[in-house]
C-alpha cells in the first residue's frame, strides 16, 4: 500500500466530496493499523497533518473518521509517531482540548468519537515512558497537571448511567488513564478524583447487589476490579507497556530504572 499512500492522504486533505475524504480516512486505518512500514512511508508523506484536518473537517462523521486514521496511525509500536505528533503538533493540548470541549460542542456529540480520543489518550499514557526517554513521565504530567482533563475525567464517572451499557467502555477507558495519572503523581490527581471514585465504588456494589442480569453483573464487576486498582494506584508498581532493553526493568518515579520490581512488563492498566 506504500506506493499509493501519497494518493490517499491527498485524498484526504483535498478532495472536495466529503464521503471520499471519509471514505480515503478508512483505507488509510485499514493499512496503518500496526503496520510499520506503512506507517513510516504515512510519516514521511504527511500524515500528522490528520491533526489539522480534523479542524477543518466539519461534521461529525467526518471528524470521526479523520480522528480514526491519526489514530490507527499513530497507536501501539510507533514512538516515533507519537514523538512527532506530540512535539511538532502539540498533540497532547490537542486532545486535551477534544476531551474539555464543551457539552454543546460537535465532538461532545458522539460517544463513538469520545471513546476514540481516550482510547488514544490512554495508549499514549501507557507507553510514556518509551516515547521520550530522558523524560519518560512527559506525557503523564502533562495530563495530570491538566484540571480540565482530570475534571472531565471524573465527572465521565460521577454522571455514570448504569443503565446505558455502550457507555461502559468510556468508563473503562477513563478509569484506565485515571490509574496512571493516580499512580504517577497521586498528591495532584488523588485529591480530585478519590471522592468520586469510593462514591462510583459504592453505586457499582450497590448495583452488582440488586442486578439478577449475570452478564451485566460480570461486567460492573469488572469495573470494579477498576475502580479499586484506580484507588490503590499510588501504592502499585511501575510497569513498561513493551519490553526495555535491561530485563525487568520498571520505572520508578523519578524516571530511573529498578530492576525485578515486576516479573513482567504488561500491565492491566
Amino acid at each position: 500500500m506504500t506506493g499509493g499512500m501519497v494518493e490517499v492522504l491527498a485524498l484526504i486533505f483535498s478532495h472536495e466530496d466529503a464521503e471520499i475524504r471519509r471514505k480515503a480516512c478508512s483505507v488509510f486505518s485499514t493499512c496503518t493499523n500496526n503496520n510499520s512500514k506503512v506507517q513510516e512511508f504515512a510519516a514521511k508523506s504527511g500524515a500528522l497533518n490528520l491533526t489539522k484536518q480534523f479542524d477543518v473537517e466539519t461534521t461529525i462523521q467526518n471528524k470521526e473518521a479523520v480522528f480514526g486514521a491519526l489514530s490507527s496511525f499513530i497507536r501501539a509500536e510507533n514512538f516515533d509517531g507519537k514523538r512527532r505528533f506530540i512535539s511538532e503538533f502539540d498533540g497532547l493540548a490537542f486532545m486535551i482540548q477534544l476531551v474539555t470541549a464543551p457539552l454543546d460542542t460537535v465532538e461532545k456529540q458522539s460517544l463513538r468519537l469520545q471513546k476514540k480520543i481516550l482510547i488514544l489518550i490512554n495508549d499514549i499514557v501507557i507507553n510514556d515512558d518509551n516515547i521520550f526517554s530522558p523524560d519518560p513521565f512527559l506525557v503523564r504530567r502533562a495530563f495530570a497537571e491538566s484540571p480540565d482533563l482530570i475534571a472531565e475525567l471524573v465527572r465521565i464517572l460521577h454522571e455514570a448511567d448504569l443503565d446505558d451499557i455502550q457507555k461502559l467502555q468510556y468508563r473503562e477507558y477513563s478509569l484506565r488513564i485515571l490509574f496512571r495519572l493516580h499512580q504517577y503523581m497521586d498528591h495532584v490527581v488523588g485529591p480530585a478524583i478519590t471522592p468520586v471514585l469510593f462514591a462510583h465504588r459504592a453505586l457499582l456494589s450497590e448495583v452488582i447487589e440488586k442486578n439478577e442480569d449475570p452478564d451485566k453483573c460480570t461486567l460492573f464487576k469488572e469495573e470494579l476490579v477498576l475502580v479499586d486498582e484506580c484507588i490503590a494506584a499510588p501504592t502499585r508498581p511501575y510497569a513498561k507497556n513493551y519490553e526495555a532493553d535491561v530485563p525487568n526493568a520498571a520505572l520508578t518515579k523519578d524516571g530511573v530504572n529498578s530492576v525485578g520490581v515486576t516479573g513482567g512488563f504488561t500491565l492491566a492498566f
